[in-house]
């Protein structure tokens, strides 16, 4: 498991053939694309021990190759390195023929590593792509996951236990619905009732005052369990909460995916870490929903809760319970989504991309309904199940969550070269 306070870091190597100011310009193209992203430039190496001890401290490490004759320096310094590796090489100085050559000595002896060519003097979307992806991964390596009660029992595949999760990097807090159940009757009626008051001209009428009132407690006690605890994201037994209290956690996992705590349903471990990463990449909010249906070319992914901020919103009964509340988010048609599954029993990441369309609500599914057109086949999905659960985000980012679910160790399944 790594360090609370993950390190993402910037290096360089350069041959004792080349002068270090060589590499100047590639040096001043990553810095400046790398402002936005919080990281340390730890300096230009061309002592292998010298470059193992500066990257010690750094759970992600970003490494431009500066020359060729570089191999042996970055293969003898960083083999025994159990981070994220990012290799960066160039168009010049045999950089790229360097990289080439020592990436799969990385990879043998056991170092999580990626490569990335950049074209100096070009467009540097690439580059910026990359530099988030090592950003995004520092973030999720930092981060503290809660664990309200336990994965559903229905999660017979996709249940991840704390222990496997934690795997991943990420801490992980498991907190008994005990201490919700207390603060949730500690929650005065006058506080919960001010927060009511905000959201009923976007409440159904299906929804009673006291159904409202209560929704509001159950949110104001996990809020309190999520500062206390200081969490970066949650999952929670949604339907053991709802079956004790009578109202539903769908509208504090909505508020807050929203304001990006990222949250998830069901005690879904797997689930949340598929979030935590989509969300990190892309800077939006993460959906996780079943897959409610598959036609010819498209797959609707459906959920009682959603972040708020993802289209217009308003709060109705929970489809399966009938229960305050359940909530029901028309995300904007035309946009294009990544879609996301971890496996973890496979070690494998499933991501595609689709275009989401326009559609009428059905009545027999959960509030919230995607329906996004794909450009493979949705059999896929049915035939090579890799269990219930998937993840969409706005935006096509399957190139970098691709980059780091091979540097979390997974395989990547890209549904994008699955035609129909």
């Amino acid at each position: 498991m790594l360090a609370r306070n993950s390190k993402f870091c910037i290096a360089g190597v350069v041959s004792e053939l080349y002068s270090r100011n060589l590499i100047d310009d590639i040096v001043s193209e990553v810095k400046a694309s790398a402002r936005k992203f919080p990281n340390e430039f730890l300096g230009v190496y061309r002592d292998p021990e010298l470059l193992r001890e500066a990257v010690a401290a750094c759970n992600v490490v970003l490494l431009i190759v500066g020359s060729g004759g570089t191999e042996g320096i970055i293969y003898k310094g960083l083999r025994h390195y159990r981070g994220s590796l990012l290799l960066l090489s160039y168009n010049a100085h045999n950089s790229l023929a360097a990289a080439v050559e020592v990436l799969p000595a990385l990879r043998d002896a056991g170092v999580r590593v990626t490569l990335y060519n950049h074209r100096l003097g070009y467009e540097r979307k690439g580059l910026k792509d990359y530099l988030r992806v090592a950003s995004a991964l520092a973030r999720f390596y930092s981060s503290k996951i809660g664990l309200l009660g336990g994965p559903a029992p229905w999660l017979v595949y996709s249940g991840m236990t704390a222990e496997e999760a934690a795997r991943f990097g990420p801490r992980i807090a498991e907190i008994p619905l005990k201490r919700l159940y207390e603060y949730y009757m500690e929650v005065g009626d006058e506080e919960a009732h001010e927060l009511a008051e905000m959201y009923r001209g976007r409440t159904s009428s299906l929804i009673s005052d006291k159904g409202l009132l209560n929704v509001m407690k159950l949110h104001l006690a996990v809020k309190r369990i999520v500062e206390e605890e200081e969490l970066d994201a949650f999952t929670i037994d949604c339907f053991e909460v709802t079956r004790v209290l009578g109202v539903t956690p769908c509208f504090t996992l909505a508020y807050h995916n929203s304001i990006g705590v990222i949250a998830g349903c069901e005690g879904d471990l797997s689930s949340l870490l598929a979030m935590m990463i989509a969300s990190y990449i892309s800077g939006g909010p993460p959906f996780m929903g079943n897959l409610g249906d598959a036609t010819q070319d498209t797959i609707v992914v459906s959920h009682c809760t959603a972040p708020l901020n993802l289209g217009l919103y308003y709060f109705t009964t929970h489809f399966e319970t009938g229960r305050p509340l359940g909530v029901s988010v028309t995300p904007p048609a035309g946009r294009v989504v990544t879609i996301l599954k971890l496996n973890h029993r496979r070690k494998q990441v499933l991501v595609g991309r689709g275009t989401i369309v326009s559609s009428s609500p059905r009545p027999n599914l959960c509030r919230t309904q995607v329906v996004v057109r794909v450009p493979f086949d949705p059999e896929i999905l049915l035939e090579e199940s890799r269990g219930n659960h998937y993840t969409l985000v706005l935006g096509d980012h399957v190139w970098k969550v691709s980059v780091a679910a091979r540097l979390l160790g997974l395989n990547v399944v890209d549904l994008t070269r699955i035609t129909g």
